[in-house]
């Protein structure tokens, strides 16, 4: 599947499968529905994960650049990767 996403060339798909596990995660383990993406959705995320905001906010904003950049392709997706591998590392303390 990661080959497949690597061959496509663009990050957006990438992204927004990081993204989908995500926020299957935080639903299952912390009933965070994020389909409603608003304001809150970070301040919800990050005290119901004690996981520190600015991380939470990161993640986001990472998601947001990636998806919305025409332009992006799979190595943009790297710092995203990275940030929700130390959210979840985190998370699970």
């Amino acid at each position: 599947l990661g080959a497949l996403y690597l061959q496509s060339g663009t990050g957006k798909a990438l992204a927004i499968e990081l993204m989908t596990m995500f926020d299957n995660y935080n639903r299952r383990r912390y009933r965070i529905n994020r389909n409603i993406k608003d304001a809150t959705s970070a301040t919800q995320i990050a005290q119901k994960s004690r996981v520190d905001i600015e991380l939470v906010k990161k993640i986001l904003n990472l998601e947001r650049q990636i998806i919305y950049n025409p332009e992006s392709n799979t190595k943009d997706v790297m710092p995203l990767y990275e940030a929700i591998k130390e959210y979840y590392q985190k998370s699970k303390r």
